[in-house]
């Protein structure tokens, strides 16, 4: 998702935006208005929706289970 994408569906379906950071990654967490949060990863080229917790505390631990992969994922196979 392109930053205007994001910015344009932040508007339509988020009330607050928060960036966040665990294990060398960033995230944008988007307060929705149904009250779950939406987790964007945030990298140089824009972001990318992953997960929608129900609070805050379910958020932050999801983060902290993700780590980024060290060597690129196809020496992986």
């Amino acid at each position: 998702m392109t930053p205007a994408e994001f910015e344009q569906w932040t508007q339509g379906n988020g009330s607050g935006r928060e960036s966040y950071h665990a294990n060398r990654i960033n995230y944008v967490f988007v307060t929705m208005n149904d009250g779950w949060i939406a987790i964007f990863e945030k990298d140089p080229s824009g972001y990318t929706p992953l997960i929608q917790a129900a609070d805050r505390a379910h958020a932050e631990s999801y983060c902290y289970m993700r780590e980024p992969v060290p060597v690129p994922a196809q020496r992986l196979f």
